[in-house]
């Protein structure tokens, strides 16, 4: 958020896919304004498998698979790789083309964004299709292991112990040619660091992975300055307080205002609540209005509350680049 020019190729093992906080997670692109966010890609490796059970979004069909993410807001490409002979050069080549069309249309949801906020686009995602332990033995002591559940985390538990085990250990290790990558003494050769990141291009040390470097104290309010200090007084229950606005004002004043999310703010939850009160926690923005509307001779608005907008009185954004115009047929606030 906030930051236009940062690119996250974000990859997803498709056992965690389809776990609630993960499924939840696909909705985030709603989230986006392509001019003033960055891009996330979702690279979906679709494995077959999670730990010890087939994965469902690998059981249902490519057209399912294909509507069920389109459906969602993105636009679906799909590698497949490590099924038949075909050699490793080759799937990186065929990878590379793909990787400059994505790219391309990241380009270009960009520069449409620069003139055109009204319309969200569907962003692309990748989905990666590849057998489970992909380059792992195919068999270990007569069971399948490459494209199963079997190749999961650790397939060759007991090869410290087993003979025949290390051998399979050491030849899958060996397929990998170390002798080209390592010299005599193990450390890896110069020509394979060469082409490495350097500095800050490098993942742990970039700044925006980096927290460490970017780090500073939390700015919180008073926490004295939110008690309740009838409870001291006449105990708890006292009158008719309720428990949701109290620790919604403390969070709004710890965190800097989201001004064009304004109906996903009101309606968050901080703390589990049973009381309608809950969609109070947390107050419009200051910088989003409702419009003023006249009242008729009968005293009531002329039109529904529910069915205006607000008005972004953002300073620091014009109305033409405001992300309330992205959304015309909206039925709610937004900014």
């Amino acid at each position: 958020m906030d930051n236009p020019s940062l690119f996250v190729p974000a990859i997803v093992g498709d056992g965690e896919a389809e776990t609630g906080p993960l499924a939840t997670g696909w909705q985030s692109n709603k989230l986006v304004n392509p001019r003033t966010d960055g891009i996330v890609l979702p690279i979906l490796h679709l494995n077959g498998y999670k730990i010890a059970n087939p994965t469902i979004l690998s059981r249902i069909s490519d057209e399912e698979l294909h509507e069920f993410f389109h459906g969602m807001g993105y636009e679906p490409y799909e590698f497949v790789a490590g099924f038949d002979d075909e050699d490793h050069m080759s799937i990186h080549r065929r990878f590379a083309e793909l990787w400059e069309t994505i790219w391309d249309e990241i380009c270009d949801i960009k520069a449409t964004a620069q003139t055109d906020n009204v319309h969200r686009p569907f962003y692309p995602m990748l989905i990666f299709r590849t057998p489970k332990g992909w380059t792992c033995p195919k068999y270990i002591d007569g069971k399948k292991t490459e494209g199963s559940w079997r190749s999961h985390q650790v397939p060759l538990a007991s090869a410290r112990d087993t003979e025949a085990h290390f051998e399979v250990l050491k030849n899958w290790l060996e397929s990998y040619k170390p002798e080209e990558l390592f010299d005599a003494n193990g450390a890896v050769k110069d020509d394979v660091l060469a082409f490495m990141p350097k500095g800050e291009l490098r993942i742990g040390a970039n700044p925006n992975a980096n927290g460490g470097v970017i780090r500073n104290d939390l700015k919180l309010p008073n926490l004295e300055d939110y008690e309740v200090k009838e409870v001291a007084e006449y105990g708890h229950g006292w009158g008719q307080l309720e428990a949701t606005p109290t620790p919604g004002a403390h969070s709004s004043s710890s965190r800097p205002p989201v001004p064009w999310v304004p109906t996903l703010a009101t309606s968050s939850r901080t703390t589990r609540a049973t009381s309608a009160s809950s969609d109070r926690m947390r107050p419009l923005p200051t910088v989003c209005r409702l419009p003023t509307k006249s009242p008729t001779s009968s005293g009531m608005p002329a039109t529904s509350p529910t069915r205006s907008t607000s008005t972004c009185t953002s300073p620091a954004r014009s109305l033409s680049s405001c992300p309330s115009t992205r959304w015309k047929a909206s039925s709610r606030p937004t900014c």
